[in-house]
């Protein structure tokens, strides 16, 4: 149990380590002068360092996927209670609208600019939030390309042991993903 606990506190440790990198890099950003800055895009070297803690987390959820779900319920409860913690005033929803379907990291210009009138703590938990959102897009994205119920079923590239060769008509699949859905 105790590797649970530390993969649990690995997961937390990371997310809050992006979201202070995107934290500075915001700051940064909005600190200069319109006519200063060429570009509301993260630095190249910023971009590397995210995607590899993105990586880290993704590489853990596939570690954590054989003892059971309890991964992505920890994934979906920081994703619920971080938007509950946002202030939603027609203000903040409005952002929040905006920029809940962009990429935290090349779409980080469109992030700047909607945020850049709200408080700090307001942008931390939007960027805490957006992080977690993210990271649940990487991991249905693997679901789609792999098939959480056989480990060499890759699809749709090659043939495999699992019966069901499409993901859509697998009814594992479609079981699992209704339920993860569900949960927001």
């Amino acid at each position: 149990m105790t590797d649970i606990n530390k993969n649990k506190e690995t997961l937390k440790k990371l997310i809050e380590f992006i979201v202070t990198i995107l934290k500075t890099e915001l700051n940064r950003l909005s600190n200069f002068a319109q006519d200063q800055l060429q570009t509301n895009e993260i630095g190249s070297q910023i971009k590397l360092i995210i995607e590899e803690y993105f990586n880290k987390v993704l590489y853990l959820f596939e570690i954590e996927r054989d003892f059971g779900t309890y991964f992505e319920d920890l994934l979906f409860e920081m994703l619920r209670n971080s938007k509950q913690k946002l202030d939603i005033n027609d203000k903040s929803n409005q952002i929040l609208q905006e920029v809940s379907e962009l990429n935290v990291i090349y779409d980080f210009h469109q992030i700047v600019n909607n945020l850049k009138d709200l408080n700090t703590i307001d942008i931390n938990r939007l960027l805490t939030y957006l992080v977690i959102l993210n990271i649940k897009r990487k991991i249905e994205k693997q679901y789609i390309l792999f098939c959480p119920f056989s480990r060499s079923c890759i699809l749709p590239q090659k043939k495999s042991i699992c019966s069901f060769p499409n993901s859509k008509i697998c009814p594992e699949f479609q079981i699992k993903e209704k339920k993860l859905k569900s949960r927001l």
